[in-house]
């Protein structure tokens, strides 16, 4: 029976796996309680200054705001990056060069 349901939702459970591994990738990114978030100009001003108040500690704790959606932490740790703000390295899906 459970190589039947294995086969079945094959896709569904690679998909949970998927998602599972970038959000322990995003909770081991973390965030240093001086980041600029209000610098980080490819960030909407709302989500700056939410930022800037809430300061999360990591890209998933950034991500579990009612506010956030699934592109602002990638978008958080690229702008670290750009702003030169050392820490962890960058997580997959972060594209500037």
């Amino acid at each position: 029976m459970a190589a039947e349901i294995e086969i079945k939702y094959d896709g569904y459970l690679a998909r949970e796996r998927e998602a599972a591994a970038r959000l322990a990738e995003l909770a081991a990114f973390v965030l240093p309680p001086d980041l600029p978030y209000l610098e980080l100009r490819t960030l909407a001003t709302e989500a700056r200054q939410k930022l800037d108040r809430v300061r999360p500690g990591s890209l998933a704790q950034a991500g579990t705001s009612p506010w956030c959606d699934a592109q602002r932490p990638s978008q958080t740790s690229c702008s670290r990056q750009r702003a030169g703000v050392g820490g962890s390295p960058r997580p997959q899906g972060c594209s500037f060069t």
